[in-house]
């Protein structure tokens, strides 16, 4: 059908084919079908299949947006919304005043459909009216039959009247129809009622389950209650019992000892400090663990943990990395910034079976093994070993990189002067003139490169001992000095204690020991040549500079009694000035008679030159200092000295036993508790050196108060015989070396006691305002201000107890 299907309207397709009306099937929905029926105002029938109803009657809010053809200028379809129904303009119920032709589709075309259409009026009228009287029912009929014959007769004005007895009929059908419809109100309010009735009774029975579940709900509040009490008074039970053994035990060892429990599932930190134990002493674990019940995991699981649960295979160690990558997390810039040595440890070349790979080891003759040192942090890891590996800067920048990765700065790289480690050098265009190559993760950056100062202080020590030293000028300088203090420092009080003739007649493995050469280069026997032997000005001053120098570049505390040993940045002007004088003397010294520098010499200006470059690099981190000791490798070589010592006696260890001695000690806190090799060069880095004197004496110095009291007494010291000489010094460098050495001794104990009598000496930074031939002893040449020089009276009371102790001796034996 091409015309639109609302009665009156007069649009169809050829007439609007060039406006912009579309025409639109009626909905498949049956209810919104009636309804667009309805608004038709059609009264006859028609088939709604092919009818169509115009544009004209549906608002713009009645159809779907299409945003795409309105954003490209297109002209959209039109599709209706699911809901919308025909509204706009319609025509009204009456149509009494319109032309034939507009009434075409409203007017009935026979009687039958007149008397359906009062029948379909009578029965609307009857519905709205349904539950009133009877009277008012029967006005309402009167009324319906009234209309009814007035629009037969508008409608069909040459034809006769319909028969009254067909209305009378339709009318009587709607009374019959209006009486069931008061009865099935009636009905409708009795079930009302009834259903009034089972909602009230819900209403009560809801009352009652909420009393009910409040009721519940009560004893489960006072359940959860009780257990929460029960909780806390358990928590606090057991953050007591933490306090208590919390400095012994982890949480799990002691919630293994509170429970009683007989299985504990212990986790990494666990097993480590248990490793720990381990490593120090198999029998001291399982006594502790069998015999005194501490809560120890077996050794069968220690084993199990460590071979399952931690790779350490030969190469880069990735677990470490890992583990390293989560620390750097925690850390702040200056804490990431390390520095890397590398070195070699010779091991035992004999073929030996790995059980845990299972598989054939060896022969090997050596293992490389790379540790990182944080610079500015307390921290220190092995990240790489391999057997016969030779170090190449393809793997040193291969190492850097990978540290870079996972947050971790290399600034420098410290290594000996082995002739592998001299060609790695090379291979980075590295001399003494320039100490430094680009960072491989970043351009801008400088790795320097410093040589271990304690491996380059032993080959001077080697050089001087056994070719003697030129100096600028021609100057020779040999050991023989030493053997003249020697000869002449040799009663059982000396002014060099720590000096003696090992010092120069070191042999073999003794060579390797880094405390032998700094004895000998001490400042101590600088002193001593200069105050026995002032012929000897060279030599005493070259000691000096070396001891001077070896404290800059090797500095372990911020601040000390010493300037020059404190952190390089302390006092950077004189330290600057001592390594620049230092690093002339290098340059310039020759080795016997050689005429070209040697490798240990390249080396300290090496170092010097990295040293000064490192801290100007620094510097712009806020930097202050640098503690010079972290830039050699006492770090290597104690792990070298540690892997060893696991062997105890059987110090030179497989390839196998490398690897898991290796693994114990990642995996082990507090490393340094594990004894060294006997074989060590270095000393453990928490050892400090003392007075071989501060042993005997120590013991006096609780109960110094006591000793004067005694040594005041006249019968008590009737039996002691007093030398009458005085125990001053005289300036002559031929002096009694006993009595310089004795009046030291006081001088120490007097500083020892100065807490308890500060009369027992006076400082040498109080005696400088005197003349200088008052004060040209042992004390005033050696002391730098600190020493303490002791009084006439002290001295007395000294010499008196060293009579009295003698007699005891002589008496006892």
């Amino acid at each position: 059908m091409s015309n639109c299907a609302v009665a009156l309207c007069q649009n169809y397709r050829r007439k609007t084919k060039n406006q912009v009306i579309t025409y639109h099937r009626f909905p498949s929905d049956p209810d919104l079908g009636k309804l667009w029926i309805v608004r038709c105002k059609r009264a006859d029938n028609f088939n709604t299949e092919n009818a169509r109803i115009c544009s004209v009657h549906f608002t713009p809010d009645d159809y779907i947006r299409d945003l795409k053809p309105e954003l490209l200028g297109l002209t959209p379809k039109r599709f209706l919304k699911a809901n919308a129904v025909p509204t706009l303009p319609l025509p009204s119920s009456s149509c009494e005043n319109n032309s034939p032709k507009q009434t075409n589709h409203i007017c009935c075309t026979s009687k039958s459909e007149v008397s359906l259409a009062i029948k379909n009026s009578d029965s609307s009228d009857s519905s709205r009216f349904m539950l009133k009287m009877d009277k008012a029912s029967r006005c309402q009929a009167r009324e319906t039959r009234k209309r009814a014959l007035e629009t037969l007769a508008s409608l069909f004005p040459k034809k006769k009247k319909l028969q009254a007895d067909k209305i009378d009929r339709a009318i009587q059908y709607t009374s019959s129809d209006t009486s069931k419809l008061i009865q099935r109100v009636e009905i409708l309010e009795k079930e009302n009622k009834e259903i009034k009735y089972v909602v009230q009774s819900t209403k009560n029975a809801k009352k009652k389950t909420h009393i009910f579940t409040e009721l519940a709900a009560s004893r489960k509040k006072l359940r959860n209650f009780q257990k929460m009490r029960r909780k806390v008074t358990y928590k606090k039970v057991q953050n007591e019992v933490k306090k208590i053994l919390g400095t012994i035990f982890t949480d799990n060892q002691i919630r293994f000892l509170v429970s009683n429990k007989k299985f504990v599932k212990w986790n990494a930190d666990d097993i480590c400090k248990s490793a720990t134990l381990r490593a120090v002493s198999r029998r001291c674990y399982s006594y502790l663990r069998q015999k005194m019940g501490f809560p120890l995991p077996s050794i069968s699981t220690l084993k199990r943990w460590v071979s399952c649960s931690f790779r350490c295979s030969p190469g880069l160690l990735h677990d470490v990395l890992q583990v390293m990558r989560a620390g750097a997390l925690k850390m702040t810039i200056q804490e990431r910034m390390c520095v890397l040595s590398f070195d070699e440890m010779n091991v035992d070349s004999r073929i030996c079976y790995d059980q845990a790979e299972d598989k054939i080891v060896g022969p090997h003759r050596n293992v490389q093994v790379i540790m990182v040192r944080g610079l500015f942090a307390s921290w220190k890891q092995p990240i790489y070993f391999d057997f016969d590996t030779q170090m190449t800067a393809e793997l040193l920048k291969k190492t850097i990189l990978s540290l870079a990765e996972i947050g971790y700065n290399v600034v420098a790289v410290v290594s000996d002067l082995g002739g592998r480690n001299r060609a790695v050098w090379s291979e980075l265009q590295i001399t003494h003139l320039e100490s430094s190559f680009t960072h491989p993760d970043n351009s801008g950056k400088r790795v320097w490169v410093f040589a271990d100062v304690p491996h380059l202080l032993k080959l001077l020590r080697n050089h001087f001992l056994d070719d003697g030293l030129t100096l600028p000028g021609n100057k020779l300088i040999t050991k023989e000095p030493i053997e003249r203090l020697l000869s002449t420092d040799c009663k059982e009080v000396r002014i060099c204690p720590k000096l003696s003739a090992s010092h120069i007649t070191v042999k073999g493995n003794e060579r390797q020991r880094v405390y032998l050469a700094a004895q000998l280069f001490s400042n101590h026997t600088a002193q001593g040549i200069r105050y026995l032997m002032p012929e000897e000005e060279d030599t005493a001053n070259f000691f000096e500079l070396v001891n001077n120098s070896f404290d800059i570049l090797n500095a372990r505390k911020p601040v000390t009694d010493t300037v020059l040993a404190c952190a390089y940045g302390i006092h950077e002007v004189i330290q600057e000035r001592t390594l620049k004088k230092f690093y002339e003397l290098c340059d310039n010294m020759r080795v016997g008679k050689t005429k070209h520098l040697l490798p240990f010499q390249k080396g300290f200006m090496m170092s010097i030159r990295s040293l000064l470059g490192l801290f100007s690099d620094m510097k712009q981190f806020g930097v202050k200092y640098l503690l010079t000791s972290k830039l050699n490798q006492d770090c290597l070589e104690n792990l070298f000295s540690r892997i060893r010592g696991l062997g105890h006696f059987y110090d030179h260890p497989l390839p196998v036993d490398v690897k898991y001695r290796m693994r114990l000690l990642l995996l082990t806190h507090n490393d340094c508790q594990i004894s060294l090799s006997n074989t060590s060069s270095v000393a453990p880095d928490e050892e400090e050196d003392a007075f071989i004197t501060s042993h005997f004496f120590g013991n006096i110095l609780p109960d110094m108060s006591e000793a004067l009291k005694m040594l005041d007494g006249e019968t008590e010291m009737r039996d002691i015989v007093l030398d009458d000489s005085p125990l001053t010094s005289t300036s002559e460098p031929t002096a009694d070396c006993s009595v310089q050495g004795f009046r030291y001794l006081a001088g120490y104990i007097a500083y020892r006691g100065r807490k308890y009598d500060h009369s027992l000496g006076t400082p040498t930074e109080q005696l400088l305002h005197l003349p200088s031939d008052e004060h040209v002893g042992w004390i005033e040449t050696l002391s730098r201000g600190g020493l303490l020089v002791p009084s006439e009276e002290w001295l007395k009371k000294i010499n008196q107890f060293e009579a009295e102790l003698e007699l005891r001796i002589r008496t006892s034996i």
